[in-house]
């Protein structure tokens, strides 16, 4: 029933669309307007966009992409016809350039519904006798709906991104339009239709998305494509974690003020995304100048832009948007697919609760927590036994952090960044298993890996001085500030991802930030920060030696903890300078097979750009040849079939028409079909009409506006083309080629039907 309702809601709109469409003409800049409301301002970072758009790319105002919409009376569109000495079906022709001028009386002006940032940015770049712009008039009775739908038509020339339709089904949904939703839910393509159906159902992540509806600048980074696995992950609470975490950024941003979230577009998201204002002065700089110059913000006052740059310059991460939580999933995915390695998960455990069911509190002493300090050292500091599920399964994921490259859950391609590798290293596991037994964890998946340690040793090294956060040069580049770690910064930062690196709460400013400073970024990201300080910075901890484990068994020790320490940090000093000579023995090494890696991937590279060049051109000329053959073969063929069929004309005297279906492949107008019909009883062409519509096909005249099946004869013969276009309906896109060749298939058409007649007189 609904979908009967909406079916015949959407004829309805489109027959009123159709009937109160005027044509497109030239009009003077000047005499468009815009509506004044809250919604309407003129952001002037976008204006500065389009002209430099303009400057590089040149002003067209004709191509169809580029008309705006406005409304105009009937009686202010006579009088402008009148006017400008145009007439009304010189409006409506079929063109690509030369519109005709319109001029309106004085005093009338135009209402325009979208395009204020392009008029804006021409007023500003065109020269004097240049400022005009290519309109499409309706009328202005349109009713809001239609008004709407074509809002987002034109705005949509292109395909939309998957957070746009996101944001448009949900903002339609909370209206209970279900029209309009409907529209939308059927611009979605491939897997997003299933991806969204199965997100919907989540309740808590569907909310955690809904609940950044409004700043619109975020949802140029929603990718439909990658939901299913985030739905399948099972971390759902470091998912929905992340998602707060963007969703707080920006609303604490400008101080939960809803009508400044709105007015926070694609460039203003851009500019800040995975800066870090509070630590890189680069990037403090970088931030003050775009809000200065207007940039960013712009639709803001003043005193909202220097509150907003206060409160950057005290954010201390990288700046969280949609774009950089899809960035940075596959690097989570990787490493929450290492962590199921020690457990198996119910349908209805994530893997924090399944975690904390496995917490028996083996090896742990009242009032401690176990910390690891490196790959074989640990230490502990006071905490309860919350503390030792929080913080002991925060390590079992900082463990997959490092080593999710050899641990792997399932086969993934090799690639140049950081991915895991086909098999997972059982030695790793082993080392995993005796982590999670350390740390207070049980599970028959994690006993059955701590068998993997038999006659294996260990590596036994001191811990690394603290990692630097930020540089005296530009740093990390944006690019590599989110997403799979690379390799050769990969290979040093894994021996900082351990506990005491990770929380150390001390704060540096540079000019740039490190790869560890990104990697500590993403951690806090997903996990965010314990409910409880604790004290997990290195001079805080107190040092535990192996001897008080026994087989990863602690045993009761009466002594303190503190018994030894300085024999302990003596111990560890001389093991460190011998570990600091070693590491830089490594680091030259890596170096230099580094630098031998890179030139062998770069003479790769030339090589394999030129093979692909050659290729290219090859295949363009062979596609060439055959656009050739095939046209001068069809048009051959088409000129005898279209003989044959005037030839078997009947002679009844009845007034036929010869009508054409056409569709374009391979860039040719092919003819499908070609029909002779009364002009007193089209019927027969209804019904080929519709039967291509349920095929999927979608039908349009040569100047690309789509019609009805019932409109198809009057439209087609009015335009004295008698061709019918049939478009698919997954590539119901208008561009500007497609545009020419469908004007051009309208001229000539046009002019073999002229000469024709005159054949026939002769």
């Amino acid at each position: 029933m609904r979908q009967r309702r909406g079916r015949l809601e959407g004829v309805k709109l489109e027959e009123q669309r159709r009937t109160r469409f005027r044509g497109a003409a030239r009009i003077s800049l000047d005499l468009l307007q815009f509506p004044m409301d809250e919604s309407s301002k003129i952001d002037l970072s976008n204006v500065e966009r389009l002209k430099e758009a303009y400057r590089h790319e040149g002003c067209l105002p004709e191509p169809i992409r580029n008309h705006i919409l406005a409304l105009i009376d009937q009686s202010d569109l006579d009088a402008a016809l009148d006017l400008s000495g145009v007439s009304a079906a010189a409006l409506m022709m079929p063109r690509s350039v030369d519109y005709p001028e319109l001029r309106l009386r004085t005093g009338t002006r135009l209402r325009c519904l979208h395009g204020k940032h392009r008029i804006q940015a021409g007023r500003e770049f065109l020269s004097r006798r240049d400022k005009w712009w290519v309109v499409d008039l309706y009328l202005s009775d349109l009713s809001s709906d239609v008004q709407r739908s074509l809002i987002e038509e034109y705005s949509n020339e292109k395909i939309p991104s998957d957070g746009e339709i996101y944001r448009n089904i949900r903002q339609y949904h909370f209206q209970r339009n279900f029209t309009f939703e409907s529209r939308w839910w059927a611009r979605l393509r491939g897997c997003r239709t299933r991806n969204l159906k199965s997100l919907l159902k989540h309740a808590e992540l569907t909310a955690a998305f809904d609940a950044m509806l409004d700043v619109p600048g975020l949802w140029k980074g929603m990718q439909l494509t990658t939901i299913h696995k985030v739905l399948t992950l099972k971390s759902d609470d470091e998912v929905l974690h992340y998602l707060e975490h963007v969703r707080r950024f920006w609303c604490d941003l400008v101080d939960n003020d809803v009508s400044v979230m709105k007015q926070i577009d694609d460039g203003t998201v851009q500019a800040l995304e995975l800066k870090a204002p509070g630590v890189s002065t680069g990037d403090a700089d970088e931030i003050r100048h775009q809000i200065d110059a207007g940039k960013i913000f712009s639709a803001c006052s003043e005193e909202v832009r220097r509150e907003v740059l206060r409160r950057l310059s005290q954010y201390n991460s990288l700046i969280p948007s949609l774009y950089t939580f899809f960035r940075n999933f596959p690097y989570w995915e990787a490493c929450v697919e290492s962590v199921r390695h020690l457990t198996t998960l119910s349908r209805r455990d994530t893997l924090l609760t399944a975690f904390e069911g496995h917490f028996t509190g083996v090896n742990q002493r009242d009032g401690q927590i176990v910390i690891q300090v490196n790959e074989s050292n640990f230490a502990a500091t006071p905490g309860s036994s919350d503390d030792q599920v929080e913080l002991g399964y925060r390590q079992i994921l900082a463990f997959a952090m490092r080593n999710f490259v050899n641990i792997p859950r399932e086969p993934v391609d090799d690639v140049v960044t950081v991915r895991p590798r086909v098999k997972a290293d059982k030695a790793i596991l082993g080392q995993f298993a005796e982590l999670a037994i350390r740390l207070g964890f049980e599970s028959p998946e994690i006993h059955r890996l701590h068998g993997y340690l038999n006659n294996m040793g260990q590596q036994v090294l001191s811990a690394p001085t603290r990692p630097p956060l930020v540089t005296s040069g530009p740093g990390e580049t944006l690019k590599r500030r989110c997403g799979l770690p690379v390799w050769e910064t990969f290979q040093e930062d894994r021996d900082f991802l351990f506990l005491h690196f990770l929380h150390d709460d001390h704060i540096e400013q540079g000019e740039g930030i490190t790869s560890f400073f990104v990697l500590r970024a993403t951690y806090f990201a997903f996990l965010g920060q314990p409910e409880k300080k604790t004290a997990l910075r290195p001079g805080a901890l107190v040092a535990l030696s192996s001897t008080q484990y026994g087989n990863s068994r602690m045993q009761d020790a009466s002594e303190d903890a503190s018994e030894g320490e300085s024999e302990q940090l003596e111990q560890e000093r001389q093991e460190r300078q011998e570990q600091e000579r070693l590491q830089l023995l490594r680091e030259e090494r890596q170096a230099q097979q580094r630098k031998e890696r890179e030139e062998r991937q770069a003479r790769e590279d030339q090589e394999r750009r030129e093979q692909e060049r050659r290729e290219q051109e090859r295949r363009e000329q062979e596609r060439r040849e055959q656009e050739r053959r095939e046209q001068d073969r069809q048009g051959k063929g088409q000129q005898e079939r279209e003989q044959e069929q005037r030839e078997r004309l009947p002679r009844q005297g009845r007034d036929m028409v010869y009508i054409h279906f056409k569709i374009r492949e391979n860039l040719i107008w092919r003819n499908v079909q070609s029909l002779w019909v009364d002009r007193s009883d089209p019927t027969e062409l209804i019904r080929i009409a519709k039967k291509n519509m349920r095929k999927g096909l979608r039908l349009l005249d040569t100047n690309m506006q789509l019609l009805a099946p019932e409109d198809c004869f009057e439209a087609v013969t009015m335009d004295g083309t008698n061709t019918i276009i049939l478009l698919p309906q997954r590539d119901l896109e208008v561009d500007d080629q497609l545009l020419d060749s469908a004007n051009v298939l309208a001229y000539t058409t046009i002019v073999e039907s002229e000469q024709s007649k005159r054949n026939k007189k002769g």
